[in-house]
């Protein structure tokens, strides 16, 4: 919407947190020949993509709860010594 509003090429980006995740979201652009006729494809793409559930971000939040807990417990191991 940003591009558009603007004249710019569009573009979208990824904050994937599981393989799963990767290509969720994509621009989807005519063929093209070189870097010019790039910038006119994505200009004209249509940005697709869905969303990650809820169960994805629970998990991830699992992770860092398991990685704080490791480090903590290594940290009270070596400060026991």
């Amino acid at each position: 919407e940003f591009a558009r509003a603007h004249d710019l090429p569009g573009g979208v980006g990824s904050d994937s947190h599981r393989p799963i995740e990767i290509g969720r979201a994509y621009v989807d652009v005519a063929p093209f020949v070189g870097p010019e006729e790039l910038l006119v494809a994505l200009r004209e793409g249509k940005v697709t993509g869905t969303l990650s559930g809820f169960a994805i971000h629970v998990r991830t939040w699992v992770d860092i709860g398991r990685k704080f807990m490791r480090t903590r417990v290594a940290r009270l191991r070596s400060t026991a010594r």
